[in-house]
């Protein structure tokens, strides 16, 4: 049984895009597994070959929705911004930036009932139970005992009428609402945003300035003399 992997232009730059986006589709139970498709070594267009053959491959959002340590270790990552779009997982998650009584009664319910199913299905997991179920049961402990939130954290707000359409092929007006709700769910969180990548956009600066004085130097130093 293969762990989630995070996969990339580094990790894996001759894997496929179509085929990874049908992998992270592939909910369980309702979409087949998929075999990861790879460019050929001898980088023939149109041509492809199985990534790990032996291997099929579901939703990550089941067992690591958010690869925070591996993107940390890949990338130098110390900050996330996370765009959760699971609908398993915006309506317990919709109250976390709020304020307010109400807003921290359901950050108490909804980390109470949490504590609960997970350790539920933890104890649930280490008892004996036939191979059905038991790929069920941990399946179910994954979800519950991942983490979904980042530092920054953009999300739909909950509506029951998205819920009808989770399965279905987005149509040109759907993606436009879509769109829409993105765009009001991303700006009131643009400031901290900015206030986040501050370091890092420095540190662009210093890079680009030295690559510039660089290239300068030997640009000097190839000059021929009149």
């Amino acid at each position: 049984q293969q762990k989630p992997r995070l996969l990339n232009w580094l990790s894996s730059p001759a894997v496929l895009v179509d085929s990874a986006v049908m992998a992270s589709c592939a909910v369980p139970g309702i979409f087949p597994p998929v075999v990861l498709q790879a460019r050929e070594s001898n980088g023939r267009r149109n041509t492809s070959v199985p990534y790990m053959p032996t291997e099929s491959w579901i939703d990550g959002s089941v067992h690591g929705d958010l690869p925070l340590m591996r993107m940390a270790r890949l990338h130098n990552v110390n900050k996330t911004i996370v765009s959760q779009a699971n609908p398993h997982v915006v309506p317990f998650i919709s109250h976390h930036d709020q304020s307010g009584v109400t807003a921290w009664a359901k950050r108490a319910a909804v980390s109470l009932a949490h504590g609960q199913i997970a350790t539920a299905l933890k104890l649930t997991k280490q008892s004996p139970h036939p191979g059905i179920i038991r790929p069920l049961i941990e399946q179910a402990y994954a979800m519950t005992s991942q983490q979904y939130l980042g530092d920054i954290n953009i999300h739909f707000p909950p509506k029951a009428s998205l819920y009808r359409k989770v399965l279905s092929n987005p149509s040109p007006e759907d993606l436009e609402m879509y769109i829409n709700l993105g765009e009001q769910a991303t700006w009131p969180r643009l400031a901290m945003i900015k206030d986040q990548t501050r370091i890092s956009r420095a540190f662009d600066r210093c890079i680009a300035r030295l690559e510039q004085e660089l290239e300068q130097e030997a640009a000097e130093q190839t000059a021929t003399p009149l």
